[in-house]
């Protein structure tokens, strides 16, 4: 399975504090559209699948993504609207595995985002593949304090389709899992409960 998560910032007029926000997101669009901790979860993995992630880097920091519950590997790295092949762009100590990878930025000399003619920015891409192979509902996030302190943290659930327990782990607060399994997004399909009955 691949998907691509994307890494956004919105900046604080003085630089010195840090992001203002900072987000994770399973889609392209500005920062301010980003994916907060409290949104719904869209990264939901079957349980023992091998998944590849391009972590595309659209801010002008380099994050260091870490990802609990499972070791990856760092499989290649570029710009977005490039090529690459398997080992490029990955430096000889990132070999193995990791539980943290470096997003670096496509930045210019003055150390602002590259953009393209439409004035979007050209990200930078690392690749990573891992085999989710424990239950449950974790985190992954940039491991820079002020940066998941500001929203760039987003649970991750890993369930087993046969077993609805866990697929109710994937659906946060008062929400459960409802057939059937994946909506128009293709996303767990959460239904509001009440008194252990779904609506």
């Amino acid at each position: 399975t691949y998907r691509s998560v994307y890494l956004k910032e919105e900046v604080t007029v003085d630089p010195d504090l840090g992001p203002y926000t900072a987000a994770l997101d399973d889609i392209f669009g500005n920062p301010e559209e980003g994916k907060g901790w409290a949104k719904p979860i869209t990264e939901n993995v079957q349980l023992n699948h091998v998944e590849e992630w391009d972590v595309i880097n659209l801010s002008a920091d380099s994050h260091p993504i870490h990802l609990h519950q499972v070791k990856f590997q760092i499989v290649k790295r570029c710009t977005t609207n490039a090529t690459c092949a398997e080992g490029d762009g990955v430096l000889g100590y990132e070999r193995g595995w990791k539980d943290v990878a470096i997003a670096y930025p496509n930045v210019d000399s003055e150390g602002e985002p590259v953009v393209n003619d439409e004035d979007e920015p050209i990200g930078f891409t690392t690749t990573i593949r891992m085999k989710f192979d424990i239950l449950g509902l974790y985190v992954w996030h940039c491991h820079i304090l002020s940066h998941e302190d500001n929203e760039m943290m987003r649970p991750l659930c890993v369930y087993d389709p046969m077993n609805n327990s866990t697929l109710n782990l994937c659906c946060p607060g008062e929400l459960v899992y409802n057939e059937p399994l994946w909506n128009e997004e293709n996303k767990i399909q959460c239904v509001p409960q009440v008194s252990g009955k779904t609506l």
